[in-house]
């Protein structure tokens, strides 16, 4: 039987806004799709909404990059509900995590959880260095990214706090990879590994909603959902936006409801 959904949240990752245009992204093109988004999620009326990281693009100073981000916060500002910033790379080019989520207007941590409706959410930060540094003013290679060892042992403390209730995960580098690219693929954290099995250990992890690779793409891994949003800056115009509006029912059971580009796909029915 379909259940009504317990949440439903908008998402989009990707943007990299910049005033520029390099191989198929339309950065400059992102502050008006951002708007379509934001219009969109304020009608649907949806609980909160997510943004999956690399918000901005790289510019000549960090003053410019700056505006950037305050330009993508205002837009953002027109959804009257709670917003999630979750790091991406990009973000950081210039920037230090804090000085990043300032910018944005965002009151909260790096990686962090909440709830809403009974359904648990985690929002990780996989801009590490293999030491457990953070990345910060571009001292990173954006192929080289770690969650950390401290941040899998909140993962772990956290899990453990919530046994009975459907988790859902928000990372910008990727968790999982569609075979054949699996763990070899650039866009995946290179403790990947070690996070699946504590997802999977845990029981309730329904599913993990990222960003980074921006094709997108879908699959489900032991009995986990893997969702990866379409970048929202490839190509021009507002033909070419990528959002979603994500559904979670009582039972964990995930649905996505895709806008422009971006694909519609029900994956996991729920325990």
């Amino acid at each position: 039987m379909t259940q009504l959904p317990a949440v439903r949240f908008g998402v989009f990752g990707d943007a990299h806004y910049a005033k520029k245009i390099y191989g198929n992204r339309h950065c400059e093109d992102s502050a008006a799709k951002l708007a379509e988004c934001v219009a969109t999620f304020q009608h649907a009326r949806v609980d909160f909404s997510v943004c999956l990281g690399d918000l901005i693009d790289s510019a000549a100073d960090p003053v410019m990059e700056a505006g950037y981000a305050r330009t993508m916060a205002a837009v953002m500002a027109g959804y009257a509900g709670p917003w999630h910033i979750v790091l991406g790379n990009h973000d950081v080019n210039a920037f230090t995590k804090a000085r990043f989520l300032k910018l944005c207007a965002a009151g909260h941590p790096p990686w962090y959880s909440f709830e809403v409706n009974g359904i648990h959410f985690m929002v990780l930060d996989g801009n590490h260095l293999a030491d457990g540094r953070d990345y910060e003013e571009g001292n990173f290679s954006w192929d080289e990214a770690w969650l950390s060892a401290a941040q899998l042992d909140w993962m772990t403390a956290d899990l453990a706090s919530v046994p009975d209730r459907p988790t859902v995960i928000l990372c910008h580098e990727n968790l999982a990879q569609k075979p054949p690219r699996d763990d070899a693929d650039p866009h995946v954290l290179r403790d990947a590994p070690r996070a699946r099995a504590l997802l999977e250990g845990a029981g309730m992890v329904t599913g993990v909603v990222q960003a980074h690779y921006h094709e997108g793409m879908e699959m489900e891994r032991n009995g986990i959902t893997y969702i990866g949003v379409r970048a929202m800056v490839i190509g021009p115009g507002l033909e070419n936006n990528a959002f979603a509006v994500v559904s979670v029912s009582a039972d964990g059971g995930l649905t996505v409801d895709g806008y422009g580009q971006q694909r519609d796909y029900t994956l996991h029915e729920g325990a």
